[in-house]
Parts: structure tokens; sequence; C-alpha cells
């Protein structure tokens, strides 16, 4: 109706307001009240980064950090929403989750009947009473797994701002185990070993163990960590996955709690057999509780990682009782590392700042300068094959750190 126009008349006339003071470098400024909890975190931090420049106002948008600024960002959209109730749980980005969602559909079938068949495979050796045979068949596709959850993360709308639904995306999905083995070669750290040892270590006292993914975007990625999920609750090797998404749409493509619902009940009701019985099954999980889903506000903060135990106690608490934590995509990581310019060989648990609640390991494709954890001359090697390596997301690093026993 007419006050639903007027309401995005507001929005557009406030996102052109933001637009103007990123291009004209004016200082970041506090939010009015706006129904969020989270204003005062953002009070507090725009008041330190005020501090910090030993200025009056706050510096602007050329003169602060990249990583507050980005969040910074989106947090000022949501506001744009709030502020016009009318609007105020409107998605921004659906259309392109949409869009993004409809173009993997190809790959995701094709990967629906590989899934389906491997646990068809485990359960016809469990019921036959070969158990160690299901575990090796179990520990040869652990990898293949994790592999499609660290390349689902190629995709990232808010690194495509002209994606329309009409570019063909299907060359980012890498589908089979043959193309997995084919891009080892881009991974510059490779864990993967340690991470399905730890998941595979007193596997047969699993029962209560938890392992808990911090999603990244939806659509395919989404996908491949639903599966990813599936598989270690199906193969026994945990029997609760969380699931943690964002609290508000956030860069994009990053999942929301909707998105990952809306995902499910897509899948559950699709024409295809595999993908509706995975759709099912997800959706099933959910409602029994071995797939727990939710979003901490703190997701949404531009804060390192390492202050966590201080902003939101409650939530380090529970990372720690996870079995493994699994981070998802570049934002994750930049977080993590406190999106620092470290020096490439730099150790990755040095750089987690002291961040270690529990296991963790990184599923995450270079699309910002920062990355630790290389060899000596490994950089240097790669730019000479790839100028524009730490941005293209044609690289990875699937990269572990555990808590000293």
């Amino acid at each position: 109706g007419d006050d639903a126009c007027d309401a995005a008349k507001e929005v557009i006339g406030c996102l052109a307001q933001l637009r103007n003071e990123v291009m004209t470098d004016k200082p970041l400024t506090k939010m009015v009240e706006d129904g969020r909890p989270d204003l005062p975190v953002w009070h507090a931090a725009l008041d330190k980064l005020k501090e910090n420049s030993g200025s009056e106002v706050c510096p602007g948008w050329l003169q602060s950090s990249w990583l507050l600024c980005e969040c910074y960002m989106y947090r000022r959209i949501q506001h744009s929403l709030l502020m016009n109730p009318k609007v105020g749980d409107y998605d921004p980005f659906s259309d392109q989750k949409r869009t993004g969602f409809t173009s993997s559909l190809p790959s995701m079938k094709v990967l629906a009947s590989f899934f389906i068949q491997i646990l068809d495979q485990y359960q016809t050796l469990i019921s036959g009473g070969k158990e160690q045979e299901a575990t090796e068949l179990r520990r040869d596709n652990l990898p293949h797994l994790i592999q499609l959850s660290l390349w689902g993360n190629r995709i990232d709308l808010s690194l495509l701002a002209k994606f329309d639904g009409t570019q063909d995306l299907s060359h980012l999905h890498a589908l089979s185990p043959e193309q997995l083995e084919q891009l080892n070669r881009f991974i510059l750290v490779n864990d993967v070993s340690r991470v399905v040892e730890h998941l595979e270590k007193d596997s047969a006292a699993a029962s209560g163990r938890c392992v808990t993914i911090v999603l990244d975007n939806s659509g395919f990625e989404l996908y491949t960590d639903l599966a990813l999920g599936h598989f270690l609750l199906s193969t026994g090797l945990v029997s609760k996955v969380k699931l943690m998404a964002k609290a508000f749409p956030w860069f994009v493509s990053d999942n929301t709690v909707h998105d990952v619902h809306s995902t499910l009940a897509e899948l559950s009701s699709s024409d295809h057999p595999d993908l509706a019985k995975l759709g099912t099954a997800w959706k099933q999980r959910m409602e029994d509780g071995s797939f727990q889903l939710s979003a901490h506000p703190f997701f949404t903060y531009p804060h390192e990682f390492a202050s966590m135990q201080e902003l939101a106690p409650e939530l380090y608490a529970e990372l720690g009782q996870s079995h493994l934590v699994i981070f998802k995509g570049d934002l994750n990581y930049r977080k993590l590392t406190a999106d620092r310019r470290w020096p490439h060989t730099t150790d990755f648990t040095q750089s987690l700042g002291g961040f270690l609640p529990a296991a963790l390991c990184t599923l995450r494709t270079l699309k910002a300068d920062v990355v630790v954890g290389l060899q000596p001359g490994q950089a240097e090697k790669t730019a000479e094959q790839s100028k524009d390596w730490l941005s293209c997301g044609e690289w990875a690093v699937i990269q572990m750190a555990k808590p000293s026993s």
C-alpha cells in the first residue's frame, strides 16, 4: 500500500545518505535507538575508535578500520529498515539469495545422489555387521565432505555486485571426488587429515558429542554445510550439530535463520527425489534437535573473535562445549585473525590472539588480504602463479588449532 511505498522511499533516502557519507569520507556516527539490543556495543566501538584517534569526532570512512567500516555499513542498512517498521523485517538481499540458490540447483542435484549413495552404502555395511568396512568408508569420504564445504565458499554474492541470477555459477561448484583431488593444489594449507583424525578419535564414545558450524553464505555453500553435518550425524561421529547463523541480513549472502529454514522448505518440496529426500531428512533433524539453529548477535558485531569471551561469555562457553568448531568463510577468518596484515608465515594459532574455546578449524577460500600459516616462500610462489591470489577466491586454506591438553 501507500504506507509501504512511503517507507521504501524513506529507506532509499537513508541509503543515499549512507552512500554520500562513504564517498565523502564523513565521520562514522552513532545510530539512534532502533529496537535492536546491540546498539550499546556499537556505541562503545565508535567511542573506542574516537578515543584511539585522539579526535573529538570519529574518523571518517576512509580513515577507519576496514573490518569495522564494512560491518558498520551493513548495520546501517539494517538500521535504515528498522527505522521504517513497515519494511523492518525485509531482507534487501533476498532476490540475490534466491537467484543464487536457483542457479546452484543443477549442482545440488548431482551432489544429492552422491551423498545418498554414500550414506546408503554406509547403512548397508552397518546392517550387515561390517563395522570395520563402514568405518573405512566413512574415513575415505569424510575428507570429500569437508572439501565440498570448503569449495562451496567460493561463491560470495557480496563480491558479485552485479549478480542478477543470469550468470552461470556452475563452474564454481566442485562436484566429484576426482575434481576435489584436482583442486587440492589450490589449498595452500591443508589440515584436512588433522580434522578427520580429531573427528574420528574415540568415535565409539561419540554419544553426546557436538560439532558447531559457524555458517557463512546461503545457497550452495549452506547446502554443502548441511550435507557435512548430516554425514557426521548419520555415520555416528557426533550426536548434535549446531548451526550458527546471522541475526539479520549481512554481507549480502550470509545466512539468517530465515534463510536456513527457507532452504530446507525449498529442498524438501523439490520435484527432484534426491533433493526432496535430503531436504526432508534435514527438516526432521531440525525437529528432533540433532540440528540446532541459532543466531547470536556477536556474529554481527564488528569485533574480532578474541573479544568474544569479554563481550559474549555465554557464546564462548557454548562453543567450548563443542568437540570441534568449524568457521566458514572469509569474514569469519578475518575476525579469527583480527583482520591484521600478519606476515603470511605467522603461526595460525598465534594469529587467534588467545581465542581457542575448543578445537577449531576454518574452511575458507581467500577473498581478502589476510592469510597466515604459510611456508616460507609459499606466498611469493603463489603470487607468481596468480597476481590476485589473495582475493580471487581460487585459493583456499583448511587450518586447525587445538587447545593445549
